[in-house]
């Protein structure tokens, strides 16, 4: 069942990609902001209750929906699943701007790519040149495809229904909400979420990094991943794992880190061009993922 789900919800995203931001992730910050305003008291035990308040009581709504309706027609508990994952995955939007942003940059259009760079990732470039931009969309894409397809799927198949995509997204949410650099500082719920995101994020992270070392440049990639993934940056820790074997499987320099005086180069600079390659390296990946899902799903019903 969660092959055909999977196949149904890809098929539908080509179709009819979801508005993320707005089905999705727009109600999820407001729970997020909502939690935190009544529930923020300076402890951790309010911050650890507000996480599972949101995150047990959908996963709980979720299954118990699921199995009401697996009792009365399997048909509908597979809709179900199907809706589920199609709202936790979201990934037809990123994969436009993407796609947007390559169509601009051929056409020499940079400061449209930039405007678009900026309203997906959320962060000012201003004056970023056009190898800057290809850059910075790269490894947007990587992340991107990496929080709204392999560790959605990882955790799909893995957990009964659609508990595990659901919960994925819900701490994903909570973790960029309450780490926003707007929120208090001293409060515990950023810490509290960020951690549960990185325990839930460690198998997916590394499952993803693998997809990529296959799907390209598999030497350079788990050498990136060995000598890159320690480097100090910011965002998740996660982050620098799908960085470092992404930028190794495409053979591209992707980290902003400046070299030490005879240090070899890492990999290519940036180009508007190697983000076709980008583009075939993630739908590489997928497809092995999906594979990787039919053998699991497989071996699941032969045991049973």
């Amino acid at each position: 069942m969660a092959i055909l789900s999977l196949l149904a919800v890809v098929m539908i995203e080509q179709i009819w990609p979801v508005p993320f931001r707005d089905f999705v992730r727009s109600p999820l910050v407001r729970l997020a902001v909502f939690l935190e305003y009544r529930l923020d008291a300076g402890g951790s035990r309010h911050a650890m209750l507000a996480w599972w308040l949101a995150a047990g009581g959908c996963i709980l709504l979720a299954g118990g929906i699921h199995f009401a309706l697996y009792r009365w027609s399997p048909l509908l508990a597979w809709s179900w699943n199907v809706l589920v994952l199609y709202l936790s995955l979201g990934f037809g939007q990123p994969a436009q701007y993407f796609l947007d942003i390559q169509q601009a940059l051929r056409m020499d259009d940079v400061g449209r790519a930039r405007s678009l760079l900026e309203d997906w990732s959320g962060h000012p470039c201003p004056l970023a040149p056009a190898s800057e931009i290809a850059r910075l969309s790269i490894r947007e894409a990587l992340i991107t495809s990496h929080r709204h397809f392999f560790a959605v799927v990882f955790w799909f198949v893995l957990l009964p229904g659609p508990t595990g995509a659901l919960l994925y997204r819900i701490a994903e949410s909570l973790a960029a909400t309450w780490n926003r650099s707007d929120r208090n500082p001293a409060s515990g719920f950023g810490q509290y979420a960020r951690s549960a995101f990185d325990r839930m994020d460690w198998l997916p992270v590394r499952f993803t990094a693998i997809l990529y070392a296959v799907a390209g440049n598999f030497e350079e990639a788990m050498y990136n991943w060995r000598a890159r993934s320690v480097d100090k940056e910011q965002g998740f820790p996660g982050d620098r794992i799908v960085f470092a074997s992404g930028s190794g499987a495409l053979g591209v320099r992707l980290d902003s880190r400046v070299r030490e005086q005879g240090e070899p180069p890492e990999g290519e600079e940036a180009t508007p061009d190697l983000m076709q390659r980008t583009a075939s390296l993630l739908w590489r990946a997928a497809i092995l993922c999906l594979l990787i899902c039919l053998l699991f799903g497989f071996a699941r019903l032969v045991s049973t």
